[in-house]
């Protein structure tokens, strides 16, 4: 996957060193190599496109008001809502009012009120405008405009003003969403008649004269409203809303379509929409919201607050035909509305998590939101693998995503009751030179700005909004630059952090920190997004005593200077001593260095090597005697508090790094020393990169590989009260590697990656992986001198490490082997061991060595070896030789004891392969009624065929590997071959042949893709309806995700008055009470067809349905209940045939595959005078409303259709 970088607002030169620094800079120490294939481009708006943060003078609504949704016609913006007065920019509440009856207009150049005033007495909903923009529709829940009767939807002229008399129609509810072509208004809300006609909360009506259409007529259930509507490019209508199925008035059959839908602009039937089976925002606490378009994307949005029945909050986009998805915004946080201007997806929303695509992360313990933001309308890289509440929300980093865009204009809290409480933007929309909002924010940018607001473009706005030392919360009215971090971290050492950020520039071109209004540091084009510290600079320069104040000077890409307030410290010159042991640390590249030895009656845990300062909660103590001579260092008291994390800290996991401490503990429960999580306090729902103690007294090293965990364990015990060092690596050369006390422990070569997501560096308690053998996640004990580096420190460094705390790293032995296997015959091999680590040889496997005891006497040997073999099997030789029982993946571990008593141990992974089964395949030739078969090319992979076996279908049969059949009628038969391999596994292959005649159509769908795309006779297949269609090689694939799903692949170019389908179906899992269908389409006539249906049941029972389908209305003609029974996976023959046009016979006959084909089960005639002429073919599959067993999976293979 790509990580995203978070794009520049506006064309600032960033070449590629800077934009791989950004990336690197997201993700702290950055990506593992095999996710980071290549950054993002850095693209971004031109200077002519993308709009500034300037605040332009707009129209003000009064307190308590709020605009709902907005609509563009020239010059004019017209903004309706809950709206009672208006006044200019800039005057105070209560002064300059003008009356306003929940509709109103302003200029979008001047933003000056205008004259339109109707009087509406009800809440305006939404706003539309015609194709021409000569016609504004307007919906809500008024019933009069200007003292006349219109329910719920009005017609203004825009070049008048006035109300539009020709199209006059009568809404019985809330109008929530409008979409109109220049012939049709579709609308939507929830509403259940119009016109004095009953409707399913949709509507369309004729343009010309608000004449209600009667053929449009889809519905969804009670309570379920329509929120939003779009005619797509293509002509589609889009629906969305709070809805969980769609129908019809004029059929009963519901459709699952959670949130959104793609409709028949004329029928109202649902169409295919991909979407849909993915993203799910629906019910009472969910729902899509808005829908637009830029001529070639529809763009989605909506909400989702609680509950389990929606997956996403936030902006997508998808093709407008089918619905299949170009990316999703996977940021967190309710979207209400979006506009597209010159390449730019503006959204109103409170996004506060954006870190699954690249960008800022979810902040604690406060949460901060954006209430307007942006992103690109293209797609620039991949979600990531998801890192907030994973229990939640759903992870898509199957999916694309777009790039968050530098466009961060800060709106405060609306109302904190009311109207979507709290919600302060709730519509946003565009022109190629402006972007306006409205809802219900009293300030913008820190301004009194009520309501509505405008943003330009450069030259329209004046690009004046500068540079700020801190982010502050978007809600606060806090218009000052702010002052940076000035912290003294020892006597003479003073150390200065700020995160310098700009509304609309990601680069600064410059940044001057001054020392005494004397500049001391320059930064030159600074990528310096909002929530990551950009500026950190050391002063040793100092004299105790003296007052030093430090501040920033800034210039963003406009050329805007701002200077921040002075931050101020006098230094007082008692400096904690370095050690022998902290300049290696810190020599050694450390990123972060948590020395534990602030002062007891602080929160703060100073970081001595870089800027990410810890804040330590109540659990976990300073003060205590340290590891590090007269050093004090930190207690732990088995709470979940008892641990220390930075709220700033947020960095993406790395794959390539070290961890180090120092413990003590006598505790029999265990608990983490150090870890990674994806929260900074209270216990993580992810986390990895754990070192912690087993009850046992073990050092475990565990990772988590997308669910898969890894870890390994030192041989060794050390809750013996005494102080311990542990450092855990992972990097792509050695893999995971656990040193204890200056020597390896334990190590795993071919694990070189953890979960990719985002979190935290934690000292002390967080949560454990479930497996481990502890009986508390939280230890007791004593934490001191705790590092992070970027690298993979070395044996040697680790072991120098030790020895400079005064101690000396024990003689350890390495633990090494290779291993080769034949099938499950596996033979492992230890001699690449050497009793001592500084002698150690170059082996397959990486090994580990534990210390025990200093290195006195003379040079140890290897004194024993220990095998586990993974199943429960051991072996204490040398080498050794193990054969499984069963195929499958093992993992060995080796630990060897040398003379002096240390011990190590090596981990690798073998996959034990059982045999194969072999492969049959053939080809056939026909000549009338005789068939030529050729088997050769079957396949055993491990051996060789030992056997043949035709079933020629008519009960006949032949063991050779080519042979012929001369069969004694014309008709379809179904072959088989089966092949035997050398191991005595068999595996088999079978397809429909015809003999003596011609098809209409066949398909053994040997092919992959999604939908079906051609058979191999009859065309190409057509799909429709919300099952997912495709083929995997083998068969046809129908995926029924839920309840209610179904749909239809046809075969438009087939037409013919008699056909005889026949072929193979299955089904995955066993029917519920009301049962999965898989049926033959035997003759189709536009939206009339003719079906022969097979009903899976409960307890393995089928059901032969025959029935028709005319104006969407199905009539059951005739059941029975063959004897054939199923299980899932079964392969079942279907054969069904229709004869003649006028008076049609129909029969179906279901039977085991493989076995005598019955004389048929059912028989019956109909004359339905809609499908008395040729049609096409398909098949359908429908999973029943009330079914309880989704997703099911229909196979449809080995189809052919004749015409006799």
């Amino acid at each position: 996957m790509t990580s995203h970088s978070l794009l520049p607002r506006r064309a600032v030169s960033l070449p590629l060193a800077l934009a791989l620094a950004l990336v690197s800079l997201l993700g702290a120490f950055g990506l593992p190599a095999a996710a980071a294939a290549a950054p993002p481009a850095a693209v971004q708006p031109d200077s002519s496109s993308g709009v500034t943060s300037d605040v332009l003078p707009t129209t003000q609504i009064a307190a308590g008001d709020y605009v709902q949704d907005q609509a563009i016609v020239g010059d004019t913006v017209y903004a309706g809502g809950s709206i009672t007065s208006a006044r200019p920019a800039g005057a105070a509440a209560g002064t300059s009012e003008s009356a306003r009856t929940n509709l109103l207009s302003y200029s979008i150049s001047s933003g000056a009120l205008g004259s339109f005033a109707p009087a509406v007495n009800g809440i305006v909903r939404v706003l539309e405008l015609s194709p021409d923009k000569s016609r504004l529709y307007v919906g809500g829940e008024f019933t009069t405009v200007d003292g006349a009767t219109h329910n719920r939807l009005v017609a203004f002229n825009t070049a008048t003003g006035q109300v539009d008399p020709t199209f006059a129609v009568n809404l019985g509810g809330p109008v929530y969403a409008i979409s109109a072509t220049s012939s049709t208004v579709y609308v939507g809300g929830q509403f259940t008649q119009a016109n004095g006609v009953n409707r399913g909360r949709f509507a369309a009506f004729r343009a010309s004269d608000g004449g209600l259409l009667t053929a449009w007529v889809p519905k969804v259930g009670d309570g379920q409203a329509v929120r939003a509507l779009l005619v797509a490019p293509g002509g589609s209508v889009i629906a969305g809303g709070q809805f969980a199925t769609i129908g019809s008035l004029s059929n009963s059959t519901l459709v699952t379509a959670p949130g959104s839908v793609s409709l028949d602009p004329t029928t109202g039937v649902t169409k295919t929409w991909a979407v849909n089976k993915v993203i799910k925002q629906y019910g009472a606490n969910g729902g899509v919201l808005s829908l637009k378009t830029d001529g070639t994307t529809v763009f989605g949005a909506g909400f989702w607050f609680g509950g389990t029945d929606s997956n996403f909050e936030g902006a997508w986009a998808v093709t407008p035909d089918d619905g299949s998805i170009k990316w999703l915004a996977d940021c967190h946080g309710d979207t209400y509305d979006t506009t597209i201007a010159n390449g730019v997806v503006y959204a109103a929303s409170h996004q506060h998590d954006c870190s699954n695509i690249g960008s800022f992360p979810q902040q604690r313990p406060t949460q901060v939101e954006w209430r307007a933001n942006a992103f690109t309308a293209d797609a620039k890289g991949d979600v990531l693998p998801n890192s907030f509440s994973p229990t939640k929300f759903k992870d898509y980093s199957t999916y694309q995503a777009p790039a968050v865009i530098n466009w961060f204009p800060q709106f405060a809290q609306g109302p904190t009751s009311g109207y979507y409480s709290g919600q302060p933007t709730l519509t946003i929309e565009s022109t190629s030179d402006y972007v306006v909002v409205g809802g219900q924010f009293p300030t913008v940018n820190g301004k009194a700005q009520q309501g509505l607001v405008r943003f330009g473009r450069p030259g329209l706005a004046p690009g004046t909004d500068g540079p700020r030392v801190y982010f502050s919360d978007p809600g606060s009215a806090n218009t000052s630059v702010g002052t940076p971090s000035v912290k003294v971290v020892g006597g003479n050492t003073v150390r200065v952090t700020a995160a310098p950020w700009d509304r609309d520039d990601l680069v600064l071109s410059k940044v001057d920190l001054l020392r005494n209004n004397v500049v001391v540091k320059t930064y030159n084009d600074l990528t310096a997004p909002w929530w990551q510290t950009t500026v950190a600079y050391t002063d040793t320069d100092i004299t105790a005593g003296t007052t030093y104040s430090y501040k920033l000077r800034m210039t963003d890409a406009h050329g805007n200077t701002t200077t921040s307030n002075a931050g101020s410290v006098t230094p007082s010159g008692t400096n904690l001593a370095d050690s022998t042991y902290s300049d290696q640390v810190k020599a050694d590249g450390a990123a972060n260095y948590w020395r534990l030895d602030d002062p007891s009656s602080g929160t703060s845990i100073t970081d001595w090597a870089g800027s990410t300062d810890l804040t330590r909660a109540s659990g976990l103590g300073l003060g205590v005697a340290g590891a590090i001579g007269s050093d004090t260092g930190a207690s732990v008291n088995a709470t979940v508090s008892a641990s220390a994390a930075s709220n700033n800290g947020f960095v993406r996991a790395p794959n390539t790094f070290s961890v180090e401490a120092w413990f003590k503990t006598t505790s029999t429960s265990g608990g983490q020393v150090v870890g990674f999580g994806d929260v900074p306090t209270g216990s993580s729902y992810r986390h990895d990169r754990q070192v912690y103690l087993n009850a046992a007294g073990n050092l475990v090293y565990y990772l988590d590989q997308a669910g898969t965990s890894r870890s390994i364990t030192s041989p060794k015990k050390y809750n013996d009260g005494a102080w311990h060092h542990v450092v855990a690596t992972l990097s792509s050369g050695s893999g995971m590697v656990l040193y204890a006390d200056g020597a390896k422990s334990a190590s795993w070569s071919s694990i070189t990656s953890g979960r990719a997501y985002g979190g935290f560096w934690r000292v002390g308690a967080d949560l454990l992986p479930g497996t481990t053998a502890t009986t508390s996640k939280y230890l007791s004990g004593s934490i001191d001198d705790v590092a992070v580096y970027p690298t993979a420190l070395s044996g040697t460094q680790v072991k120098d490490h030790y020895n400079d705390s005064g101690r000396t790293a024990a003689v350890a032995p390495t633990a090494a082997f290779t291993m080769s296997c034949d099938s499950l015959a596996c033979s492992y091999d230890a001699s690449p061991s050497t009793p001592d680590i500084s002698n150690a040889k170059t082996a397959a496997a990486t090994a580990a060595a534990v210390s025990a005891a200093p290195a006195d006497g003379p040079t140890p040997t290897i004194a024993g070896y220990a095998w586990s073999f993974g199943d429960g099997s051991s072996a204490t030789s040398m080498k050794a030789d193990h054969t499984y029982r069963s195929a499958g993946t093992f993992d060995v571990t080796l630990t060897v004891t040398n003379s002096a008593g240390n011990v190590s141990s090596a981990v690798q992974t073998v996959d034990a392969v059982g045999n194969s089964v072999p492969v049959a395949v053939f080809t056939s030739k026909a000549k009338g009624k005789k068939l030529t078969f050729d088997g050769s090319k079957a396949v055993d992979y491990d051996g060789k065929i030992k056997k043949y076996k035709w079933y020629f279908g008519d009960g006949s049969t032949s063991t050779k590997a080519k042979t012929s059949h001369t069969y004694k009628g014309t008709g379809s038969y179904f072959v088989k071959l089966a092949v035997t391999d050398d191991d005595g596994a068999t595996g088999w292959t079978s397809t429909t042949l015809l003999t003596g005649g011609s098809s209409l159509a066949s398909d053994a769908f040997q092919r992959k893709a999604d939908g079906w795309g051609k058979a191999d006779k009859g065309g190409a297949w057509t799909t429709d309806g919300d099952a997912a269609f495709s083929t995997d090689g083998q068969q046809g694939v129908l995926s029924l995700g839920g309840a209610g799903e179904g749909g239809t692949a046809s075969l438009a170019r087939v037409s013919s008055t008699k056909a005889n389908v026949v072929g193979d179906v299955s089904i995955d899992k066993t029917g519920s009470k009301d049962g999965t269908t898989a049926a033959y389409v035997l003759r189709q006539r536009g939206s009339a067809d003719y079906r022969a249906k097979l009903v899976f049941v409960e307890d393995g029972k089928l059901f032969l349905v025959v029935s028709r389908v005319v104006d969407g209305k199905e009539k059951v003609i005739k059941t029975v209940k063959p004897k054939t029974t199923y299980e899932p996976g079964d392969i079942l023959r279907l054969r069904a045939t229709i004869s003649s046009a006028k008076n049609a016979t129909i029969k179906a006959t279901v039977w085991n595959a493989g076995t005598k084909e019955p004389s048929a089960q059912l028989s019956v005639k109909d004359s339905t005078k809609a499908l008395n002429k040729a049609g096409s073919v398909g098949v359908w599959g429908y999973q029943a409303q009330a079914a309880t067993n989704a997703p099911v999976q229909l196979d449809f293979d080995n189809l052919l259709v004749t015409a006799s």
